[in-house]
């Protein structure tokens, strides 16, 4: 979804320009237009490509091409918030095991499910999960993300809450989504759990650009906090003038 491509020549990186999301035509080309380009800029033979676990990206799909082109390329399978952890220690050139946070999205995990709030011993190419979100239902898959109401139903039914949305959508549908198994992965994103957050409390049901529940929510939250600290301020001045004046003497 945000895509840049990155090739390694002795001990540096060169990274592209900003492409985008893959998921139309002509930026799909447009990547492959970039690798063009880079390979013969660098005049690199690649030797290693590394790509995300997820199977359908099609920079995934891209890399994949390159290995059955050239058998002498060494796969190398990503997992999506090992490498955002593993990035901060490449940039700041510490070589030593570290606990990193990966508060994301999606990411395809070793178990299978969508991880997205990971907790991880990362010691270079090798990581531990050490512990990470409970997992909930994607209800609906990748429409989950943008249709979050059913995101609230399933943190509703995973949490046990008595909050009810079933008076705007379908939540029967998509319990019985969940009950059967069909299309609805499970995921430990700290993203759609601020999304299903913001459905739960009625502030919106739906998206039409990435984090816009989670920035509404924040900005309604420091709106509170902003007046609470007004109101506070307004109390602690009355004391203060009733303190100082007693009255007339």
């Amino acid at each position: 979804m945000k895509n840049t491509l990155c090739f390694v020549r002795s001990g540096s990186a060169y990274t592209s320009q900003f492409i985008g999301n893959l998921n139309n035509l002509d930026a799909a080309n447009f990547y492959s237009e970039v690798y063009d380009k880079y390979k013969s800029f660098l005049g690199v033979k690649p030797k290693v490509a590394a790509y995300d676990l997820l199977p359908d990206y099609y920079s995934t799909l891209f890399a994949k091409k390159l290995l059955a082109s050239d058998r002498s390329i060494l796969a190398v399978p990503v997992q999506h918030h090992h490498a955002h952890i593993a990035s901060v220690l490449a940039e700041k050139n510490l070589n030593i095991p570290v606990i990193g946070l990966a508060f994301d999205g999606t990411g395809l995990g070793a178990d299978g499910n969508i991880w997205g709030c990971e907790c991880l011993l990362v010691d270079g190419s090798r990581y531990e999960r050490l512990a990470h979100l409970e997992y909930f239902h994607l209800a609906g898959g990748g429409l989950a993300v943008r249709q979050i109401w059913r995101l609230a139903v399933a943190l509703v039914e995973k949490s046990r809450l008595p909050e009810t949305i079933e008076n705007i959508y379908p939540a029967h549908q998509v319990r019985q989504m969940m009950d059967k198994g069909i299309n609805s992965p499970l995921c430990s994103s700290m993203g759609r759990l601020f999304d299903a957050v913001a459905a739960i409390i009625g502030l919106r049901y739906e998206v039409t650009f990435e984090a816009q529940a989670a920035m509404e929510m924040e900005s309604l939250a420091l709106d509170i906090l902003s007046k609470k600290d007004i109101i506070s301020k307004f109390f602690l001045t009355m004391m203060y003038a009733a303190i100082r004046y007693r009255g007339p003497r």
